[in-house]
């Protein structure tokens, strides 16, 4: 089944407020083979603003399926033209010129129409055609797929050559088109055929050096632009934390309150091989590697190890108590008592405990998240007994 055309931007509600103004008639529809009894009776001209898709005009479907959309006094922008967001299709309106849409098929207009009398509405008709060829192509290539023998290794390999091949050559007209009209409103549905995890700059080239330019105050533009740089700013951090607490890097600087209110650095620990340990009172897996932890540290402390202890309590007297009880002898306990929403989180990337990071005497990272078996083997190479 061909779906309708996605819209890239979260759609959160819709106002059927018509603009009900005027009588210039901007785009005259024809519905193909229309059923007069269907239930399906008006078509919307939708606007996006904000979050909202707004109705901003509806006409009513004649029994020949035609129908005809006002556009007085509209900004110039993209808008949407159908029976129901999913069902509908992109044009661009501007100036006075009309438009002669026909649908082709009731169910699925984004995607078998045709439009004529708007250059940009006829450049979006023409990359729809190449999404129509990748969406045929893909349904091809899986009934081809259903009715191999997957012991057939060889045709196999040659029909994902093929798909391979194929889908690279409208790989190649979806960029040729980009390229052709970097400066048209109709940039706007290349968006999605574009995966922002594999092509993030030709998706921040189509819409900071295209869309920036061709409808700059819509919000077509200002709610993909937005998405785009949350999506860039998630995407840097994740790499930020891929990069951080590489071996032989800095271990990111951490002075914090003890229990009784003075600031411990772990700076201040330099010279010593310490092994930081991010836990809490109400984590079990914790609790239960501490005796190790304990046994570790009675046995290499004279050697120069030291432990820097971060807790993501949030009630002072239940860390303190578990220090206690759990024998925790070493100086340095450290919490800002904002468990989760700790500042120590975004410096070292973490999100669960128990997490450690071994240091050396400069500073360094030598491993992260040793715990168990693991941390003995490694302070044991370390100290060599």
């Amino acid at each position: 089944m061909i779906k309708a055309y996605k819209i890239l931007v979260l759609l959160v509600g819709i106002s059927l407020v018509s603009c009900g103004s005027g009588d210039k008639i901007g785009i005259e529809g024809k519905i193909d083979n229309y059923d007069p009894n269907s239930p399906i009776k008006q078509v919307y001209l939708f606007q996006l603003q904000g979050q909202q898709l707004v109705a901003k005009d509806t006409a009513l479907i004649q029994e020949n399926g035609v129908f005809k959309i006002k556009t007085n006094n509209l900004p110039v922008d993209l808008y949407t033209v159908g029976t129901s967001i999913k069902n509908s299709v992109l044009v661009y309106i501007e100036n006075e010129e009309k438009q002669q849409l026909t649908i082709h098929d009731n169910t699925a207009w984004g995607f078998n129409y045709s439009i004529e009398g708007n250059e940009s509405s006829n450049k979006i008709h023409d990359f729809v055609e190449i999404v129509n060829e990748r969406v045929n192509l893909g349904q091809t290539y899986n009934k081809k797929m259903s009715e191999l023998d997957f012991n057939d290794t060889t045709r196999l390999n040659q029909l994902r050559n093929e798909f391979e091949k194929e889908l690279n050559n409208i790989k190649d007209k979806r960029n040729q088109f980009i390229e052709d009209n970097l400066t048209s409103p109709a940039l706007y549905v290349t968006i999605n055929e574009i995966n922002p995890n594999q092509e993030f700059p030709l998706l921040k080239k189509v819409v900071n050096e295209g869309l920036a330019k061709s409808i700059p105050q819509s919000y077509f533009y200002k709610t993909t632009k937005q998405s785009i740089d949350q999506f860039e700013q998630q995407k840097q951090e994740q790499e930020r934390l891929a990069n951080l607490l590489k071996p032989g890097t800095p271990a990111p600087e951490l002075s914090f309150p003890s229990p009784d209110g003075s600031i411990i650095s772990l700076s201040s620990l330099k010279g010593k091989t310490v092994l930081i340990d991010f836990w809490a009172s109400w984590c079990k897996p914790c609790r239960i590697e501490n005796p190790r932890v304990v046994r570790l540290y009675n046995k290499y402390q004279k050697s120069g190890f030291d432990i820097y202890s971060f807790s993501l309590d949030k009630d002072k007297s239940r860390w303190v108590n578990a220090i206690q009880q759990d024998g925790l002898i070493w100086k340095n306990h450290t919490s800002d008592l904002r468990g989760w929403q700790t500042a120590a989180i975004p410096l070292y990337g973490f999100n669960a405990i128990p997490f450690t990071v071994l240091i050396d005497k400069d500073g360094n990272v030598i491993a992260k998240n040793l715990r168990g078996p693991a941390l003995e083997e490694k302070l044991k190479s370390l100290f060599g007994y």
